[in-house]
This record gives C-alpha cells, sequence and structure tokens, in this order.
C-alpha cells in the first residue's frame, strides 16, 4: 500500500532525513538544520535584492553556493528560508504564502514559518495533530537597510548589527524645494546587472574608479586622480573603509600642464563593507547637485558570476539632466555590464591603499632552526 505524502520523504545522499515526529514508529530519524550553511562567501551581510522588488510571491535568489526563496510576510516582513523543501525537495519558490502568512510548498502544501524555518502546517494531519519540531528548513536572518534587503551568512547566533551607513542621507523633497531645486527633488534610479566577472575584482573596481566602472564621470569622476587617495574612516571591528578620492571628471589621453581639463574634476568618498558586499559612493556637493550618491549592492552567484544592483539618488536643479544621463548608462544592461567586466579586469593591476585594508595580505610567520 502506497504511502500518504505525509509518511514518506526522500532523502539526499549523505543528508539525514527529517522525520515527522520523533516517537513515530519507523519513521526516520531528523535534526534541526545547522545554525552554520554553506554559502561558500565570507560571514557577512549580502544583498538579496531591492527592498521594493520583494513580494509576497517568493522568487529563488542565488547566493553564492545556496539557493534561497526570498521573500514577505503579511506583516510586510522579508524572509529568506532555505529554497527546498525537506519533504520532496521541490524548490520552496515555487510555492505561495498562505492565508496565515507561512510560505507553502506547491507540491504536497507543507508550510513553514519564514522566521524559524520550523513546518507549521501539512494538510492531510488530523485536526490538532502538529507537525514534529524537528521537520525544519533553514532560515536565515534577513534586515532592510538602505535601498536593499540584506541576509547574513555566518549562522543565526552571530549575526551583528547591519551596517547603518547605507541609510539617510537623502534631501527630503521639502528641504529641496527650500534650496530651489525643481519640484519632485531627490530623484531616484534603480536597476541590476549580471556581470561575468570574480566578486573581488568587481568590488575593488568599484572602490578604486566607480564613475569609469559604472560610466558616471560627470557625478563622481572617472579620469586619472589629481590627490592622492586619503583613507578617511576604518571601523574598530573592521566593518567598513572609507576613502576620499578627487578625480579628473573625464579620461583624457594627454593633459598639458595648466590644461583646462585639470579645472574639470569631481571628489567624492567610496565607503565599502568589509567583504565587498556593499558600497556607497557619495560626491561633493555643487551648485547644481546638492547630492549624489549611489548605493551598491554586490551578490556573487558564482566563482565568475557577480550580481550588481545599484540605487542612485540626485538632487539639485541639475537633478533631471544627471538623472537621463544616468539612465543611458546604467539602463542598458549590455553596455553597463561590459563597462563594469573591463574595469573588473583593469583593478586586478591595481595598487591602492583601501584595496590593501579590505583584502589584507595574509601574514606569515617564520621560525628558526
Amino acid at each position: 500500500m502506497p504511502s500518504s505524502p505525509a509518511q514518506t520523504a526522500q532523502v539526499a545522499p549523505g543528508e539525514k532525513p527529517h522525520g515527522e515526529s520523533p516517537g513515530t514508529p519507523g519513521a526516520p530519524a531528523a535534526r534541526t538544520p545547522p545554525a552554520r550553511q554553506s554559502f561558500a562567501l565570507a560571514d557577512a551581510w549580502w544583498p538579496l535584492g531591492h527592498r521594493a522588488e520583494i513580494t509576497t510571491s517568493p522568487v529563488p535568489v542565488l547566493l553564492g553556493a545556496r539557493s534561497l526563496a526570498v521573500y514577505r510576510d503579511h506583516a510586510g516582513i522579508v524572509c529568506a528560508l532555505a529554497d527546498r523543501c525537506p519533504h520532496r525537495r521541490l524548490p520552496l519558490s515555487l510555492g505561495r504564502v498562505n492565508e496565515q502568512g507561512l510560505l507553502q510548498c506547491g507540491y504536497h502544501g507543507w508550510a513553514f514559518d519564514g522566521r524559524s524555518g520550523q513546518c507549521a502546517l501539512i494538510p492531510n494531519f488530523r485536526p490538532g495533530e502538529k507537525p514534529s519540531s524537528r521537520i525544519a528548513v533553514a532560515a536565515f536572518p534577513v534586515v532592510e537597510t538602505g535601498p536593499f534587503a540584506l541576509a547574513w551568512t555566518g549562522g543565526t547566533a552571530t549575526a551583528p548589527p547591519a551596517p547603518g551607513w547605507l541609510d539617510g542621507g537623502a534631501p527630503s523633497r521639502a528641504a529641496a524645494e527650500r534650496d530651489g531645486s525643481p519640484a519632485g527633488c531627490p530623484r531616484t534610479l534603480a536597476g541590476t546587472v549580471e556581470v561575468r566577472a570574480p566578486h573581488r575584482q568587481v568590488a575593488d573596481a568599484l572602490l578604486v574608479n566607480p564613475g569609469a566602472a559604472l560610466g558616471l564621470g560627470w557625478l563622481f569622476g572617472s579620469g586619472d586622480e589629481i590627490a592622492a587617495p586619503w583613507v578617511l574612516d576604518q571601523k574598530p571591528d573592521g566593518a567598513a573603509v572609507s576613502v576620499r578620492r578627487e578625480r579628473l571628471t573625464f579620461a583624457v589621453r594627454r593633459i598639458a600642464t595648466y590644461d583646462r581639463a585639470l579645472r574639470g574634476s569631481r571628489a567624492s568618498t567610496v565607503t565599502i563593507a568589509s567583504g565587498g558586499s556593499l558600497l556607497l559612493v557619495e560626491s561633493d556637493t555643487t551648485p547644481a547637485l546638492h547630492q549624489a550618491r549611489v548605493a551598491l549592492g554586490l551578490t556573487p552567484t558564482g566563482g565568475y558570476r557577480t550580481v550588481v544592483r545599484w540605487h542612485l539618488t540626485v538632487a539639485g536643479p541639475g537633478g533631471v539632466a544627471a538623472l537621463v544621463a544616468a539612465r543611458v548608462a546604467l539602463t542598458r544592461s549590455t553596455r553597463a555590464a561590459r563597462r563594469l567586466e573591463q574595469a573588473a579586469d583593469r583593478s586586478a593591476t591595481v595598487a591602492d591603499p583601501a584595496v590593501d585594508l579590505i583584502h589584507p595580505e595574509p601574514t606569515t610567520t617564520t621560525t628558526s632552526a
């Protein structure tokens, strides 16, 4: 006689199966998923997506070596679960958020709590019967900060506070109008591009010359540096590094002394999280632009693939023109990806003090004979 869906669960090779209850005769042994999961990434807060794009419809998100099901529950909280039902291994991202706010598998209807990962509902159970607490999927800490939703990859017990420097800094509409800016400022533009380059090289390229890597030289400068980079701040715990740069607005082949091109420069401050998952680039204010800042989230999806999410904010009388130019540079995904890939290739040979702080060389010890 065939077993019912609630009585049988396939088990992947090398894994311990999840049982329905510890006291059920013949039921396989089960265990709660471990706190630490193998992402093949550094322990850090990594972007899952733009906050505005995450809804109650679950989507698969590849983060390092793991696939996650990401969604909002009915309370508006972003949840991230391992994208595999422990019953028949169907991706949970193919399911739905049910009336109770649980993520329900689309195969046999097992439903999981997005905060704890515990199975809270099996449809063919008798009234009053509850699933075993050992039936669960891995759940990961998620926070929303700045324009992104972030997941912690180091285990639930060790999650530090999420970086707060992505929040704030955007002027209000009322303040912008008082300064004489057109109505509707500040203006924002967001998007995503997949880059065929290793994550570390993409992060280095954006740290060293974000204007060239993004095609936003008129905002952040993209030419030669006219002053040495100045490391402004290194957090005591090594969580982030800020560096100030001043570059020519555009790259030119030759510049004579006192050439007019030297007067066209842009100064900016770049802050990067340790591990290179998050960056914030802020340009100095000008009469035309009271603010120009771009927040960047980098998500490795393989050894040679990186998803780059960006969120640009401009404010001031020149905000409209800047946004139109940025849309041309950033929203044409093929051109934007090629520009980032070329910048990543160049970053492999660049020596920079901020890069050295983010990726310190391993120390070696020698022992005397």
